[in-house]
């Protein structure tokens, strides 16, 4: 009795184009009788100079192997902005850019996601800067405060030289370290830093628990208006210490991306928000329930968006004095 071959079916997805208004074929599935037939274990090169046996189906073995290459897909650069009003010109027409994708976080997130590698680049406090000397730096952007910033305020009920107590702002390390450092050389104060909770206790109205005084930053200190309180700025103080601006956010880079494109398009966008600072102000104001005059004053005249010689030499001076009062480990030296 003659001896039958077995028998299997190999299934092969072919395309078969249709015509349709122009959109792309659809897929059909064939089966093929595949044959398996006892053959000497023929030899073949592959393409790295290997040698191994050919195993494909028989209707294939003749033809050489061929390694395919598939074309890279291109990523979005992933940028983190804060989500404050400081920062509106500086992301002006930002979001919606084809080659980026835009995420708005407080600093503290902003600094974990830029260290762990989910952001290529991020407007990130000043502190990070210092600590991560694999940052870079983008050329000609910040935000600093020159004589006052709004919205990086002290709030106290008692005497600034009788404050025991204070709440601190989790969501920026930059403000916190700050504030240890104007009342210790300036009032030769060490009260009892407490933890605040973001976004809760210490920024709602009558509700800052029971310390003499507590942080803020960012939109909430702009917001919170309470007779009981009195508002210490952080950047006036500052000021009167050093003379200097205070540089309390930087455009930061981490290692691989090209600082050189992505700069000249984050300046591209501070130039055009300047532009457009009258339209933002409207906007804005409308949204803080804020006079339109007090929100481009704001924009225009309080936030320094600038990165030049006088605010690097505040950044210096910031850096002398977190690593006399045992806040940073080491010197950053290209600050020189």
């Amino acid at each position: 009795m003659a001896c039958q071959p077995r028998c299997s079916f190999l299934t092969v997805t072919t395309h078969r184009h249709v015509a349709c208004n122009g959109l792309g074929g659809t897929h059909e599935a064939i089966h093929i009788p595949c044959i398996r037939i006892k053959r000497r274990p023929d030899v073949r090169m592959t393409h790295r100079g290997d040698r191994k046996a050919d195993t494909r189906p028989f209707f294939l073995a003749t033809f050489p192997a061929r390694r395919t290459v598939l074309p890279m897909s291109t990523s979005k650069l992933r940028i983190g902005s804060v989500p404050y009003l400081n920062a509106r010109v500086l992301i002006h027409g930002l979001d919606g850019q084809p080659e980026s994708t835009l995420e708005l976080h407080p600093p503290s997130i902003l600094a974990r996601k830029l260290a762990a590698g989910e952001l290529d680049a991020a407007l990130v406090s000043s502190i990070e800067y210092l600590r991560h000397p694999e940052y870079r730096a983008v050329p000609g952007l910040s935000i600093s405060g020159l004589h006052e910033m709004w919205s990086i305020r002290l709030f106290h009920r008692v005497p600034v030289e009788r404050i025991r107590t204070v709440a601190l702002d989790r969501a920026s390390e930059t403000t916190n370290a700050l504030l240890r450092i104007l009342l210790k050389e300036r009032w030769r104060l060490e009260p009892e830093y407490r933890a605040g909770e973001a976004g809760g206790r210490s920024g709602e109205r009558g509700a800052a628990g029971d310390e003499d005084a507590f942080l803020l930053i960012g939109d909430r200190a702009l917001a919170f208006d309470d007779p009981a309180w009195q508002a210490l700025d952080l950047t006036r103080v500052w000021r009167e210490l050093t003379g200097r601006p205070f540089v309390f956010a930087l455009w930061q880079v981490r290692p691989g991306i090209d600082i050189g494109s992505l700069g000249a398009r984050l300046r591209r966008c501070r130039d055009e928000g300047l532009r457009q600072a009258e339209s933002i102000a409207a906007c804005e104001a409308v949204r803080y329930g804020r006079p339109y005059e007090w929100t481009l004053r704001y924009l225009r005249d309080i936030v320094c968006y600038d990165f030049g010689a006088e605010e690097r030499a505040g950044l210096r001076g910031f850096q002398s004095y977190l690593l006399a009062h045992g806040l940073l480990d080491r010197k950053r030296d290209d600050l020189d």
